[in-house]
């Protein structure tokens, strides 16, 4: 998770548009920071409740089995909920991904179209220069 607050400090120094840190912000660190510091944890809690559910030895063991069942489906749904947080932050980095991409592609087609227009202008230059003489006017 630091090497994302590490990559949205270099979009702030770098001065990366403010749209695109604040989609890296709210949709990647920020998410990751809860996941980390509430959904791990609690997820955790609840196995460790249902390992004590499982374990416990001053229930019968229908008692138990239903402790454990229920402290079973709390972990499941605590674990389903990180699950599912983690796959939208991933959602996000392919949208981040894509996006990054996309300006690439754009800024090559700039640049090759800035080097046709080199190349033409130099080639009608040439024709230029062949067919009616030099252009450039003689120095004095």
């Amino acid at each position: 998770m630091t090497d994302y607050q590490r990559i949205l400090q270099e979009y702030k120094l770098n001065q990366v548009k403010a749209e695109q840190t604040a989609r890296m912000e709210k949709g990647i660190v920020g998410p990751l920071t809860e996941i980390d510091e509430i959904g791990f944890p609690r997820s955790r809690n609840r196995m460790d409740g249902f390992r004590n559910a499982l374990a416990s030895k001053d229930l019968s063991p229908d008692q138990r089995r239903l402790a454990a069942q229920k402290a079973g489906q709390d972990a499941s749904a605590q674990l389903q909920q990180v699950i599912d947080s983690l796959r939208r932050v991933m959602d996000e980095m392919q949208g981040l991904i894509s996006l990054d991409k996309e300006i690439q592609n754009l800024r090559k087609i700039a640049d090759d179209e800035r080097n046709q227009r080199e190349f033409l202008a130099m080639l009608l230059k040439l024709l230029q220069d062949e067919l009616f003489g030099p252009t450039e006017k003689p120095k004095k």
